[in-house]
């Protein structure tokens, strides 16, 4: 989705959480807090949610659903029906390799060529 709200939330666990198969595209890489103070910021600033991250290694997993439908969607008006949602899941973990999960819509494919 370019422009429009989509569906997003923050889990923090205290070990690596079941993979829902609900999630069509879903990459892990490892993360460690450069401050005190991890936030989630909105585009342009617009909102911003404070996460509480201790400062340690983590696992992070991002997980997508409806992608290709909210790229060819490109703008979600207020009071449309949501298209694409997401997650992003941390929990402590010793740092290792980024690891591409799961990835079936074709908008995934391009953006991990892209960051290849």
């Amino acid at each position: 989705m370019h422009t429009g709200d989509v569906g997003f939330a923050v889990e923090i666990h205290d070990e690596d959480p079941p993979l829902d198969p609900v999630w069509e595209d879903v990459v892990e890489v490892s993360f460690r807090p450069a401050s005190e103070s991890t936030r989630l910021v909105q585009w342009a600033g617009e909102a911003v949610w404070d996460l509480n991250l201790a400062l340690t290694d983590y696992r992070v997993r991002y997980c997508a659903q409806g992608m290709d439908e909210g790229n060819k969607r490109d703008t979600r008006a207020s009071g449309e029906p949501q298209v694409d949602s997401y997650l992003l899941q941390f929990w402590p973990a010793s740092p290792r390799a980024d690891r591409l999960v799961r990835q079936t819509s074709r908008i995934a494919s391009f953006w991990h060529g892209h960051a290849r």
